[in-house]
């Protein structure tokens, strides 16, 4: 499964997500709704693939309060994550890409003041909630 998951991670855009989190499925179903050229492929972290990608990220399997980008490759976590997987986005999605002119740690600030309480402010599922593809292959596992 090593060779598989280094060639899933180097050949595909991958959002790696929280599925017990509401906020972060609502962040999921606007990707789904917006990426019309189905670019982006998404996997909850709480899955075997989701673990395995965030096992080869280098990012801990348990207690992840980030949103995760692998982009053919290349790890994107937090604002950064967020803001490039908005530049894959049709308008006017694309145009908040541009935040990236601000720096990082501003950034990171915000991102991290939600994630850390984003279930008392939003709420959580019980277990990972199930979400609506809409290809075949949108959804890793």
């Amino acid at each position: 499964m090593k060779k598989n998951i280094d060639e899933i991670a180097k050949q595909q855009r991958i959002v790696l997500y929280d599925g017990k989190c509401k906020l972060c499925n609502s962040w999921v179903k606007l990707i789904i709704r917006h990426d019309k050229a189905q670019q982006i492929q998404l996997a909850a972290v709480q899955n075997s693939i989701g673990k395995a990608l965030l096992n080869w990220a280098g990012l801990p399997e348990e207690e992840i309060h980030t949103l995760v980008l692998i982009d053919h490759g290349k790890v994107s976590i937090r604002s950064a994550a967020i803001l490039r997987v908005m530049a894959y986005l049709p308008f006017p999605w694309r145009a908040c890409a541009a935040l990236r002119l601000f720096p990082r740690p501003i950034g990171d600030f915000f991102y991290d003041a939600v994630a850390k309480r984003r279930y008392q402010i939003f709420g959580q599922y019980n277990q990972v909630n199930a979400l609506q593809a809409d290809h075949p292959h949108r959804f890793l596992s």
